[in-house]
Formats: structure tokens, sequence, C-alpha cells
């Protein structure tokens, strides 16, 4: 595991060395990589099934889907950058789009049904941060919405609601010491996206800052990928000492 996580940094950061070069030969093999290495690192890292039990191995289950949809999302944004239809909506785009939705429910049902997850009510804080999570997706659609169009409305609104639910869902699940990258992770996803869906409704693929622009996406979205594998790892490991 730890082998693949270090290959997964490499190749994540040989992706954001090319990115001014894209569509490049093999470069939707590249960017969707690391994520899938991280998938395996999570699988390989957590404790059996039989010492773990049910509730802990369906999170990492769930986990890894999550990761490698997300890697399968990746793909399908690749071949919609280098594609003549390429735009919010293209087939390419929408696959995307439905894969990145499907791996933050894969998440969230993670968070949701991991250990400590029912634990006790949430602090004033945590309170604070899930309302503001869905204020801000409520918020950030009613930005977007004069420019998404009557096609992408609604499943834009639905993205937004599964990605809002995934970070809520990571705030809620307290437990363990996976909890603070957990957090991290989320609310770097939120920033990725929300800086995506700028560029691809607001600034119509022509970002302000054009190559920084771009690079502040994919890293952030890289080390959101990164924070929630070692929230698993993290939470994974005293489970495999008991």
């Amino acid at each position: 595991p730890g082998a693949l996580g270090v290959a997964a940094a490499g190749l994540g950061g040989a992706y954001l060395l090319l990115l001014g070069r894209r569509p490049f030969p093999g470069s939707g093999l590249l960017k969707c990589a690391p994520v899938a290495l991280l998938a395996g690192a999570c699988a390989l890292a957590a404790p059996p099934p039989g010492r773990a039990g049910g509730g802990r191995a369906s999170s990492r289950g769930l986990l890894v889907a999550g990761l490698l949809l997300s890697a399968g999302g990746d793909v399908a944004l690749e071949l919609d950058h280098g594609s003549p239809r390429a735009g919010a909506g293209s087939p390419f785009f929408l696959a995307g789009l439905g894969l990145f939705l499907l791996a933050h429910l894969c998440y969230t049902a993670a968070f949701a049904g991991g250990r400590g997850a029912r634990g006790a009510p949430l602090s004033s804080r945590g309170r604070v941060a899930c309302a503001g999570t869905a204020a801000f997706a409520a918020g950030f659609l009613a930005v977007l919405w004069d420019d998404l169009g009557g096609a992408m409305r609604a499943p834009v609104a639905a993205y937004a609601g599964s990605l809002a639910a995934m970070a809520i869902a990571a705030v809620a699940h307290r437990a363990g010491p996976g909890h603070t990258p957990r957090v991290l992770g989320a609310y770097l996803f939120v920033a990725s996206d929300a800086l995506l869906g700028l560029r691809q409704f607001k600034f119509r693929g022509a970002p302000p800052g054009g190559a920084a622009y771009e690079f502040a996406v994919m890293a952030a979205y890289y080390g959101a990928q990164a924070c929630l594998a070692r929230a698993q790892h993290l939470d994974a490991a005293p489970a495999a000492r008991a």
C-alpha cells in the first residue's frame, strides 16, 4: 500500500506538470492512474473483514468503489477535453458527471455507515459547517443557474446535492483519527468542483489565469482524494491492532 501511495503521488505530479499539453497520448490514463492507485492502496491497507467487522469492511468497499468511479470520471472528462464536441452537453462530460455523482454517493454511504458515525449529537460548530455547506451548494447553483441552460440544470443540481451530502457526511462522521483528513478531503473536493463548475459554465472553458486555474482545480482534486484515502487508512489502523 505504501508503494502504491508513492506511485500515486508521483503520477499525479507528472499529470500536473503536463496539464498545459493536454490532450496528449495517454493523458486519460495518466490522469486517472493516481486515483486508481489510491483505490488499490485502500483495498490492500484495510484489515481483513473478519477482524475489522462488517460495518468497517462495508465502508472500506464503498470508499474503494468511490475512488474507482472517480477514476472512470477522470477518463471521461479527459476524453471530453480532447473531443470536437467538448462542452457541458457532450456525452463524455455527462458520463463524467454521472460517474462522479455515483462516487459521491459511495463516499456519503461510507461516511454515514462507518464506525462511530452514529455517536453523540453534532457540536454547534459541526451544525454550522453542515448548514453552511448546504447553503453554499444552493447559492453556488443559483450563481450558475442562468448559465446552465435547460438541459444541464437537473444534472448539475443533482451533482451539487450529492457533493454537499458527501461533505456533510464527512463532518458528521466524527470518530476515529481519520476525521480531520476526511473533512479536509471533502472540502478540497468542494473547492475543486466549484472551480470546475465556474470554468465550465461561467467562463465557458476559458477561466482567468489559464494554466494556473487548471492547476488549482487538479491539485485540489488530487489532494481531496489523497485525504479521503488517508482517512480510511488512519481509521483502519486501530482496528487492525484490535
